[in-house]
C-alpha cells in the first residue's frame, strides 16, 4: 500500500470507529454498558477500557516520534516476523489471546461521565497523533512492545496493530451488547431490531 493510501485508510478507520461510538455506544445504558455475558467476558465497558489502556501505552511512543525524542531501539533479528504475527493476533475473528496485566481494564481511570465518553475523546486524540504521523517513514522507525523490550516492530506494523486491535474489541464488545439485549427480548414488550 503507497504511503498517501495508507495514511487515507487509517484516517478513514478512525473516523469509522468515533462515528460507530457515536452511534453505538453512546446510546446504551451504564447498566447495558456493563453487562457482561459470563464471569470470564469483559462488559462492552471493560472492552472499550481495554482498548484506551492498550492504545495509551503506544501513544506514548508515537508522541514522542511526532517530538523527536524517540530513538530506534536495537533490533532483534526476527523484527518483521514479530510485527507480523502481533498483528495477526489483533486481527478481528484471530483466536483469543490471553491480555498482560499491563493491558487489563482495571488499569483504566475514568475521567469523563461515561467510558463511551472517555473512549470518543481518546480516538480523537488517536485521530489527532496518527495525522501528525503522516510525514514520518513508517518502516524505518521501531517501537518496542509496552509488555516485553524483547518485542521490537516497525511502526507500521504497530499502527496497524492499534486499529485492528480497536476494530477487534469494539467488535467484542457490541456483542455483549447484543447479548444484552437478546436476552432482554420478549420479557420488555415488543421485539426490537438487532443491532
Amino acid at each position: 500500500m503507497k504511503k498517501q493510501q495508507w495514511n487515507q485508510f487509517l484516517s478513514e478507520k478512525i473516523q469509522s470507529f468515533i462515528n460507530h461510538n457515536n452511534s453505538n455506544f453512546k446510546r446504551f445504558s451504564k447498566e447495558q454498558m456493563e453487562y457482561s455475558s459470563a464471569p470470564d467476558k469483559w462488559s462492552a465497558n471493560e472492552c472499550l477500557q481495554h482498548i484506551i489502556v492498550f492504545n495509551e501505552l503506544y501513544l506514548k511512543q508515537f508522541k514522542d516520534i511526532i517530538d523527536g525524542t524517540h530513538k530506534n531501539p536495537f533490533i532483534a533479528l526476527f523484527s518483521k516476523s514479530v510485527g507480523r504475527t502481533l498483528v495477526e493476533a489483533a486481527t478481528p475473528g484471530s483466536e483469543p489471546s490471553k491480555t498482560y496485566g499491563l493491558y487489563e481494564p482495571a488499569n483504566f481511570e475514568l475521567e469523563s461521565s461515561s467510558v463511551a465518553q472517555a473512549f470518543n475523546l481518546h480516538l480523537q486524540q488517536l485521530d489527532q497523533v496518527v495525522s501528525q504521523l503522516k510525514a514520518v517513514e513508517i518502516r524505518k522507525i521501531k517501537l518496542r512492545s509496552p509488555s516485553s523490550e524483547k518485542l521490537k516492530f516497525t511502526l507500521e506494523d504497530g499502527l496497524k496493530l492499534i486499529v485492528l486491535h480497536t476494530e477487534r474489541h469494539m467488535i467484542q464488545a457490541m456483542q455483549e451488547l447484543e447479548k444484552h439485549q437478546n436476552m432482554w427480548k420478549g420479557k420488555k414488550g415488543p421485539r426490537r431490531k438487532s443491532l
